[in-house]
Order: C-alpha cells, then structure tokens, then sequence
C-alpha cells in the first residue's frame, strides 16, 4: 500500500491510506497536524492525481492546497509554458519538494527546502576522460552543486531512457569536452537531446567545459551558439549563469529580530535544558540548523555577526541515526562544563541519510566530504563573520574530521584539539573537539 509521504513520522498514521484514497478532509487534516517531507518519483504521479481530484489551482512551477495557516506546496522543479495540462505531463521527469508553509501569505517563510534549488546538471564526458571529469564535478559538488553523471556507463552502451530522463530533468547540460569526447557518438547522442531540451525551454543552460584544445563541436555553429569565449575565460561566466541554480543557500531568517520570533523556530528539549533549533543553511549532501539556549534566542542574527568576539560551536553529524541526539547533548554538556557563563550558540550540520540512518561516502565522483566541510565553513562565515572563538565538535569519520581541521584552519587559528572514541558505541562514532583563539589582526 502506496502511504501518503515518504519518510514523514507524523504521517505514520496514515499509512492505510493510498494517494488515491485520501480525501479532501484527510489531507487538510495532515495539514492540521503539520509536516515537512520530500516526495520523490516514486509515488508522486499518484499525489497529483489526488490533488487534481481537488481541483487545486497552480501555476506553471508550483501547485499549492491551502487549510487554515498552512499550505502544501509541490515545487515542479522548472517552469512550464502557459497552458500546460498537469495531467498530460509523465511527472517522472519531474523533481519534487512538497513542504509545509506556517504562513501561507509569506512565501520566505519556510519550514523546508522549498526554496533551495532542486534541480541538477548533467555532465556529459567520454570514459576515457573520467579522471579529470571527476576532478572537477568533486569541485562544483563542493561549491553546492548538484550533478548528475553515471561513471558506471560504459563506451557504446545504448542512450537509455534513464539518461534521457537525467537530461530533460536537468537546469543544464555540462559539456566536458576533449578529443575523447569529440569521437564518442555517446557524448554526441547526449548533446543532441541537450539541444533539444533547449528549443523547448530557452533557459535550459549548455555549458562547454573545453579541457583541451580540440575542434568546437559542429552543433555550437549550426545553432549559433556564442563561442567566441569557449576556453578558460568560459569559466567564470558559466559560474555566474549556473549560480542560480546552486544547492547550498542559507534559509531566510530577519537579520533585526530575535531569533526565537522566527516562524520556523521549533523547540528542542534535553534531559538538561530547553533549546531552540532554526533551520539555517542547506546543501547538496547536508543541511545545518542553528541550535540556542533562552539566553542566545533573544539575540539578532545582526548582533551576533557584529559581536567581535562572539562564540561558536560547530557539531558535524554523519554517523549513526537520523533520531540521535546524544551527541548534541554532549556538545551542549561539554559547552557548560567549560563556558557555563556564556550563551549557547551551534550550527549543527547534519550529513545525508537514507532510511533514518546517515549515509556518508566520498566515492569518485561524489564529493560528499567537500560538501560538508564547506558548508560548515560558509556557516562559520555567515554567522560570526570570520570573528569569533570556534569549538568543534564532530560525530564523523576520522578522515573528515581532518578536512574539517583543515578547512577550519585557513580562517581560524586551532589551539586546542581533542580526540576520542567511544569503546563500546555500536554507530563507531567519533568525536573531535577544537578550540579556536579569535582570528589575528590581518
């Protein structure tokens, strides 16, 4: 039996029910009940059908069911040209958000990632390239894009449907192109369907990434494409175009209010203390909320970027279950064990799961680790402005943690490290601990 969401605690209770069944009154009364989720494909042709039953109203990139002060809202990823059947569409080339809005009449106040990009980019490269084309899809994914590329195909296999999908889907096309590539009737299949999805959707983006001096492809000049900066000074306006569609964004928060007057602020209890989480910043492999005690909730974000001698805590979190929140609570005892007298303030940045537990690999060409070690750099950066007293404590793979060390390194100077592991945890988690002096004049 098909349930209502995936992944959604809340929604256990209505498991019994198809998409198919559920009624108008049982869906506003999950509304009710409040949620935030994600749907996937699977199962997302069967969600629409029960919200066209609805007769809910849409526009070209969003459908929206409203109840009361909340609204689901089903992001579909790119835009479609006026007049456009939603039950014409095979919604399998579609990505999904469906959210939860506490008020509805403000879009920028969010209880998920409605408004981070959900759309990827597909690279396209011949086999005997793949060393440098991972190089470089480890760099993007580190800049907080999303890519799409299957190292796993082998020469002359047969265009399938799926890259097909992975290429209509996509917010644009990444053209790795060598000599290798040139001859590959593989990559020359891939950049037609790319031209395609262009004459159909004008912001469809086709990057050439020109990794040696080869020939520009003969499809660039039959379609009048600009060329005329294909090599290295291609880069940084291809960045710019492609910024748009970055994974890793901070999620609004009023820089001029307390922090525990935001909508999305949810209380967080612990045998020792009542806490207060807001979420902060999401990536592609990895999301960070802010953690506070009663004492930092009263603060504004602007007076904590503005306090030059602000303190910070910073928990990594990527192994074990998504539900643990031990070493939260060793984080928050080990602050008041050390700095009972000053507020409690930590980003705490949580690494990808998959079925309630933490997933982590950094497998070419996934760049997983780089995500997450610059995630929690831009954090740092966001909140405390490059000025602050830094204490790290990290639930993670030991080589992680390393890069984590040096990633922190290059703007705060490390003058305390801790190490240890737990002997009879069966998660295998391991903990480090930095202190960090305020940052030397410069």
């Amino acid at each position: 039996m098909t349930t209502y969401l995936l992944n959604s605690p809340v929604l256990t209770n209505y498991g019994d029910y198809s998409y198919s069944q559920l009624s108008v009154e049982q869906a506003k009364e999950i509304l009710a009940d409040g949620f935030e989720s994600s749907v996937g494909h699977a199962g997302a042709a069967e969600f629409l059908s029960m919200l066209l039953e609805m007769n809910v109203p849409f526009n070209r990139s969003q459908i929206r069911m409203e109840a009361g002060d909340r609204a689901i809202v089903l992001n579909l990823g790119q835009r479609l040209p006026e007049g456009t059947m939603i039950s014409a569409l095979d919604m399998r080339n579609f990505d999904f958000e469906l959210g939860l809005i506490k008020n509805s009449q403000s879009y920028l106040e969010v209880d998920s990632l409605s408004q981070v990009p959900k759309r990827h980019f597909f690279v396209s490269y011949a086999h005997d390239d793949k060393d440098k084309v991972y190089s470089i899809v480890r760099r993007l994914e580190a800049e907080g894009y999303k890519i799409w590329i299957d190292p796993q195909i082998p020469n002359g296999e047969r265009f399938d449907n799926e890259i097909h999908q992975g290429i209509e889907s996509a917010a644009g096309f990444l053209l790795m192109w060598t000599e290798a590539a040139r001859n590959s009737d593989w990559v020359k299949r891939e950049l037609t369907a790319a031209w395609q999805q262009r004459q159909i959707n004008a912001d469809y983006q086709i990057h050439p990434v020109c990794l040696e001096p080869v020939e520009i492809p003969e499809l660039f000049e039959q379609n009048q494409i600009n060329v005329a900066t294909f090599g290295k000074e291609y880069y940084p306006k291809m960045m710019k175009q492609m910024a748009t569609h970055r994974y890793r964004q901070f999620l609004p928060i009023n820089e001029h209010i307390p922090l525990s007057e935001h909508s999305n602020a949810k209380s967080l209890e612990l045998p020792s203390a009542s806490l207060t989480r807001i979420p902060f910043i999401h990536s592609v492999y990895c999301h960070a909320d802010l953690v506070i005690d009663s004492q930092a909730s009263k603060l504004s974000l602007d007076e904590i970027q503005s306090n030059t001698k602000s303190h910070v805590g910073l928990l990594i979190q990527t192994l074990g279950t998504a539900e643990d929140d031990q070493p939260l609570r060793d984080a928050y005892t080990a602050w008041k064990l050390k700095y009972d007298e000053q507020d409690f303030l930590l980003i705490h940045l949580k690494g990808p799961v998959e079925a309630g537990k933490y997933k982590i690999q950094d497998q070419e060409p996934t760049g997983e680790w780089h995500d997450i070690a610059r995630t929690a750099k831009e954090a740092i950066l966001k909140l405390a402005q490059r000025s602050c007293r830094l204490s790290f404590f990290v639930a993670a793979p030991i080589p992680l943690g390393t890069l984590l060390g040096q990633q922190a390194d290059r703007y705060w100077q490390i003058d305390h490290f801790h190490y240890a592991q737990r002997q009879n945890d069966s998660a295998k988690r391991y903990h480090f601990a930095w202190d960090s002096s305020e940052l030397p004049a410069e």
